[in-house]
C-alpha cells in the first residue's frame, strides 16, 4: 500500500507471499515471503527519490534462507489522460544485501515498468518488476539469482489536514 502525502513525500509498506515452482529435477519447490518499507520525495513533478528496506524469506523443506537488502532508487512517472493513468518506471540499487549463508553481492539492482490508475485519491496499478543478485565467485563457481514478478497493488493519495 502507499500512501502519498502532498506535495512530495510518499511512504509505501508492501508484502507479499507465494510458492516458487522449481524447473529442474535437482531443485525444490520454495515458499517466499517478503515485507518491504520505503519512502520517497518528489524532487521534480515526474522524478521521485527513494529509500528503503526489504526482507525476504524463502523455504524449503530442508532450510530456510532471509534476504534484507537496503534500497535506494528513482522512480520516473508520465501523466496520462489528465493525470488518471501514469505510467511508471523505477530503477533501484542495492548497494547492501546480507543473505544467509552467501557473501553480499558484488552487484544487486531492481527496475520495474507499469501503470497505475488513479480514481479521485485511490490507484490501482500493476507492473512487472526484476531484481538481479551477481555474487562473487567462490571456489571457481559462479553464481547470479534473479526473481521477476507481476504485480497487483493500490495506492491512496492523501488530503494535507
Amino acid at each position: 500500500m502507499r500512501v502519498t502525502f502532498p506535495p512530495h513525500v510518499h511512504l509505501q509498506v508492501a508484502a507479499f507471499g507465494g510458492r516458487l515452482k522449481a524447473d529442474g529435477g535437482d531443485a525444490e519447490d520454495r515458499d517466499v515471503a517478503e515485507i518491504g518499507v520505503d519512502a520517497g520525495y518528489r524532487t521534480l513533478p515526474w522524478l521521485t527519490l527513494a529509500a528503503g528496506v526489504t526482507t525476504r524469506t524463502y523455504t524449503s523443506p530442508l532450510a530456510r534462507q532471509r534476504w534484507t537488502a537496503l534500497r535506494i532508487g528513482a522512480e520516473a512517472r508520465l501523466g496520462l489522460l489528465d493525470g488518471r493513468v501514469e505510467g511508471i518506471g523505477q530503477f533501484v540499487l542495492l548497494p547492501v544485501v546480507a543473505v544467509s549463508g552467501l557473501d553480499q553481492p558484488d552487484l544487486a539492482y531492481s527496475t520495474a515498468a507499469g501503470i497505475e490508475y488513479h480514481v479521485g485519491p485511490l490507484g490501482v496499478g500493476l507492473c512487472y518488476a526484476l531484481e538481479r543478485y551477481d555474487f562473487p565467485t567462490r571456489d571457481g563457481v559462479s553464481r547470479d539469482e534473479q526473481l521477476s514478478s507481476l504485480q497487483l497493488y493500490a495506492s491512496a493519495r492523501l488530503v494535507r489536514f
